[in-house]
C-alpha cells in the first residue's frame, strides 16, 4: 500500500530499490504518488463468487473505462483504509461503482463490498506471511515445553510462586485443611474475584489486602483496596460465610515504606518491609507482627492463589466435578432476583446475535489507548492486545473447517482522544458479535454476574471454546469447566504464570513465537494518524518551493532541508507497520489450535501425542 508518497507491504520484509528506478531512495519515498495496495499484488484465479457471476478473464479485454474505474476505486479504497474515512468512495457508491463484471460480489450493500473486498486482502497477505515467516513446527512444538514436568505430563505446580513462597509451601503437608495467608495489593483490581474463590474453597485461608499511600502503583490504589474488602465480604456473606469468621480471616493493612508495593512483591515478609505495615481494617493482620513458626505467619503473594487452585482441580482428580463445584459457588454469589433478569438477558442474546450452536467465541482485548505506562509489565500489557490480523487467520481457520465463530470480549473500537477509532474497520460485521456484552445490563457491571451469564451462554448454545490472549477474564471460565485456549506470547511476562493449570484446568496455553498485541502501544490508530501527518508535511514541503522550483530534485532538497521530522516520521511508520503485520500465527501454531479446539487439550500434551505416534 503507497501511503503518503511511499510503499508499504505487509507480507514481506523490507527490500532494496528496483536497479530500474534512477531515483535515490529517499527521492522515491518523498515523492512517489499514491496508489493502491493491489495494483502490484499478482493475479490470481477468479473466485467462486466470480465463477458464479459468469466473470471470465476475457471479459476485462477492451473495456478500457471500466478499467480505469476500476483503479480509481480502488485508489479511493486504499484512501479510505489510510485515513479510517470513507469520504473517498462517495462517488462509487451509485452509477460511478465498477460493474459487476469486474468486482463481482454476493452482497448488495456498498459498505459490505467494501470491507469484504478489503478483509479478504487482508487475510490473505497475513496467511502469507505467516507462512513465509512463522515459527515451524519444531519451534512451536519447543515453545510448549516452558514450565512443564516432562514425568507427570502437567505443568509445574509451583512455577508461579516467588522463591521465598516455594520454601515455605513445601513444608506444608496439608494447606487446604490448616490455616495460610495470602497477601494481595490493592493495585491488582483483576485478583479480586480470584481470592474469593479461593477463600471459598479453601477455608482455612486469610486473605490481607495491602494500599501504599506514600508511593502508590496506581492513584486510587487505596480506594481498590477498599472496595475490594467490600467486595469480597459482601460475597463471603452471600456464601453463607459468618461475620464474625470474616472479620478473622479478611483485614485492610497500609503500607508505609518508601517503595511502591510491587517493588516488593517477593520480600513483603522480610522483617525491614514488615515494620511498615499496619491494619486499618478487619482483625489484625500477621504481616503486621515479626514472623513466627506458626503456618500463617508466612503471607503468600496473592499468585499462590493460581497453584491454590491448581491443587484443588489436581485432588479431585475429575474436570466435570471441579467445574460443577465452583459453578455452585459463582450461582451461590448470583441472587435469584437477578439469575431471572440474566436468564432472559441470555435468551435475547442469542436470539438478537444470531449465536450458532458449537460456536467459538474469539474473545477481543482492548484496552484506553491514553492509559498511562507505568512501568515495564505495564508496557507489556499493551502485547496483550488483540491484532486483527491474528485474529483474522484464526477466524478463517475456523470457517474452513466449518466451524461457527462469534466475536465477544471489548472489540476493535475504542475512545481516543474524545472521538471512537477503530482498529479493524473492515471486520465482518455479520459475525454474532458479543463484544461489550457489559453494556446490556447494570447488573453486568458485575463479575459474578458476568460469569453466569457467559456460563449459560455457553450452556444454551452447547459453546465449544473461547480462544484470546492471556487475560483475567477468561481465567474464570475455564474454573467453570469452560475449554479455553490462551495465547501467550512468547515474550510476553512469562509462561510460569499459568503453568500450574496445564493439565489440571482447561485454561489451555498456546505460547506463540510473534506478539498477539503492539509494540509501544503503536496501534493501526497510531499509524493512520502518523499518516496523516506524513502527508500534511509533505504538502507544506510542496508549498514551500519557490517560483522554477518545481522539479524533483528541488522537493527533495525542500523536505531534507525544512522538514527533516518529517523524514522521522516516515521512518516510524515504517516500524509501527512492520511491527504489526508481524503479529501473525504460523500454519503449525494454526494447527495446534485448532486441535486444541477440538479435544480440549493443553498444547504441550497434543505435541507429546504427536511424537509418541
Amino acid at each position: 500500500m503507497y501511503i503518503s508518497g511511499h510503499k508499504h507491504t505487509h507480507n514481506q520484509p523490507p527490500v532494496g530499490d528496483s536497479p530500474s528506478s534512477n531515483t535515490s531512495a529517499d527521492e522515491g519515498r518523498l515523492t512517489a504518488g499514491a496508489a493502491s495496495a493491489r495494483d502490484s499484488e499478482p493475479p490470481t484465479e477468479p473466485s467462486s463468487e466470480a465463477k458464479q457471476h459468469d466473470h471470465h478473464p476475457e471479459a476485462d479485454k477492451g473495456i478500457s473505462g471500466d478499467r480505469k474505474l476500476l483503479v480509481g476505486y480502488k485508489d479511493a479504497l486504499s484512501r479510505s483504509m489510510v485515513e479510517g474515512d470513507k469520504k473517498h468512495l462517495a462517488r462509487f457508491d451509485n452509477n460511478l461503482r465498477p460493474p459487476s463484471v469486474l468486482l463481482p460480489r454476493a452482497a448488495s450493500s456498498p459498505d459490505v463490498i467494501h470491507d469484504s473486498d478489503v478483509l479478504n486482502d487482508f487475510r490473505r497477505q497475513a496467511s502469507e506471511r505467516g507462512r513465509r515467516y512463522g515459527a515451524s513446527a519444531k519451534t512451536v512444538g519447543k515453545n510448549q515445553e516452558a514450565w512443564i514436568d516432562k514425568k507427570t505430563g502437567k505443568g509445574i505446580l509451583s512455577g508461579t510462586l516467588w522463591p521465598h513462597d516455594e520454601a515455605v509451601w513445601n513444608t506444608i503437608p496439608d494447606i487446604k485443611n490448616q490455616p495460610s495467608a495470602v497477601f494481595m495489593p490493592g493495585y491488582a483490581v483483576g485478583d479480586r474475584y480470584s481470592a474469593i474463590l479461593t477463600m471459598l474453597t479453601y477455608p482455612e485461608m486469610k486473605l490481607t489486602i495491602g494500599y501504599s499511600e506514600k508511593q502508590p502503583v496506581l492513584p486510587a490504589e487505596k480506594k481498590y483496596a477498599m472496595e475490594a474488602f467490600e467486595i469480597i465480604t459482601d460475597a463471603l456473606k452471600k456464601s453463607g460465610v459468618s461475620q464474625e469468621n470474616i472479620n478473622k480471616r479478611l483485614s485492610v493493612v497500609r503500607y508505609d515504606g518508601e517503595t511502591p508495593l510491587n517493588h516488593i512483591s517477593g520480600s513483603f515478609n522480610d522483617p525491614e518491609n514488615r515494620k511498615n505495615f499496619t491494619t486499618v481494617l478487619g482483625e489484625k493482620s500477621a504481616i503486621c507482627e515479626p514472623q513466627n513458626a506458626s503456618p500463617d505467619s508466612h503471607l503468600f503473594h496473592i499468585s499462590a492463589t493460581t497453584v491454590m487452585m491448581a491443587k484443588h482441580w489436581e485432588d479431585n482428580d475429575d474436570p466435570v466435578r471441579s467445574g460443577a463445584e465452583i459453578r455452585k459457588l459463582v450461582y451461590g454469589l448470583v441472587n435469584e432476583e437477578a439469575r431471572a433478569e440474566l436468564d432472559s438477558l441470555v435468551d435475547s442474546t442469542i436470539k438478537e446475535t444470531g449465536l450458532k450452536d458449537n460456536s467459538v467465541l474469539l474473545w477481543k482485548t482492548n484496552k484506553p489507548f491514553e492509559t498511562p505506562v507505568r512501568d515495564a509489565a505495564s508496557a507489556r500489557q499493551k502485547e496483550a492486545f488483540a491484532n486483527p490480523r491474528m485474529f483474522e487467520l484464526i477466524h478463517a481457520a475456523l470457517e474452513k473447517q466449518g466451524t461457527p465463530v462469534a466475536y465477544i470480549g471489548d472489540g476493535f473500537r475504542n475512545e481516543y482522544k474524545n472521538r471512537i477509532e477503530d482498529r479493524h474497520p473492515w471486520e465482518n460485521r455479520s459475525t454474532p458479535d458479543l463484544s461489550k456484552f457489559w453494556q446490556k445490563s447494570a447488573l453486568l457491571k458485575e463479575r459474578v454476574n458476568q460469569w453466569y451469564f457467559l456460563d449459560r451462554i455457553m450452556q444454551k448454545s452447547n459453546g465449544k471454546a473461547f480462544i484470546g490472549v492471556r487475560s483475567g477474564a477468561l481465567e474464570p471460565l475455564s474454573l467453570l469447566g469452560h475449554n479455553v485456549v490462551y495465547l501467550e506470547p512468547k515474550s510476553l511476562f512469562t509462561p510460569e504464570r499459568h503453568a500450574p493449570w496445564q493439565g489440571r484446568i482447561p485454561y489451555n496455553r498456546l505460547i506463540t513465537e510473534a506478539s498477539a498485541g503492539y509494540i509501544d502501544n503503536d496501534t493501526e490508530v497510531e499509524l493512520k494518524n502518523l499518516g496523516k501527518e506524513i502527508v500534511a508535511d509533505n504538502l507544506r514541503a510542496k508549498l514551500s518551493l519557490g517560483p522554477g522550483d518545481g522539479d524533483r530534485q528541488a522537493l527533495v532538497k525542500s523536505l531534507s532541508e525544512n522538514n527533516l521530522a518529517g523524514r522521522e516520521k516516515i521512518d516510524r511508520h515504517d516500524r509501527i507497520e512492520n511491527n504489526i503485520a508481524q503479529g501473525i500465527l504460523s500454519p503449525a501454531e494454526l494447527s495446534l489450535m485448532l486441535r486444541m479446539v477440538e479435544t480440549g487439550q493443553p498444547a504441550h500434551l497434543l505435541m507429546d501425542s504427536e511424537k509418541s505416534g
